[in-house]
């Protein structure tokens, strides 16, 4: 089913016909326990009778992890490319080197060719990473209902929704 702590957008009907997100902190079998993302501190119990619809969040963190990876990998990339470039242009990168402790010695600032091929290839890693990944999405959840048989025996009912676009759209 679904983990505690995921994160969820719950449409309330009846009562509590309001939009709620927040983490999943419980779920019982005829209810669930939010903890709002507003105020993580107050908590909201809603009984399935109490739900119009569920969604979850997927990949909610997929971008930044991918934009933090890809970054590390591009600086990697653009210290090679320096090492390089001073490999190849000694007389340049000894300047370089000065000017960053001449820099360094006066408390000031200095981003020469080198430190810029790291840092460039870093923002571009982490632009491809970012860009790369799959964006966050809701999906929908549903929740087992419990009702009664015809002589009062307690069952559990699953409702199932279908959705039919309309204009064009493929058929999901």
């Amino acid at each position: 089913m679904i983990p505690i702590g995921a994160h969820l957008r719950v449409r309330g009907q009846g009562n509590h016909a309001a939009v709620f997100t927040g983490r999943l902190r419980m779920i019982n079998d005829d209810s669930i326990a939010l903890a709002l993302d507003d105020d993580s501190e107050q908590t909201v119990l809603l009984a399935f009778s109490e739900i119009g619809r569920a969604e979850r969040e997927h990949d909610e963190k997929t971008r930044d992890e991918a934009a933090s990876a890809m970054g590390a990998v591009g600086a990697v990339g653009g210290l090679t490319a320096a090492v390089y470039w001073c490999v190849h242009n000694q007389s340049a990168c000894q300047d370089d080197l000065e000017q960053m402790q001449e820099a360094a010695d006066n408390d000031e600032s200095y981003i020469g060719p080198s430190a810029l091929m790291v840092l460039g290839g870093a923002l571009l890693g982490s632009a491809i990473g970012y860009l790369l990944a799959p964006q966050p999405h809701w999906e929908l959840v549903v929740f087992p209902m419990r009702t009664a048989t015809s002589n009062g025996s307690a069952r559990l009912l699953m409702n199932v929704g279908v959705s039919i676009p309309l204009g064009g759209r493929h058929w999901r």
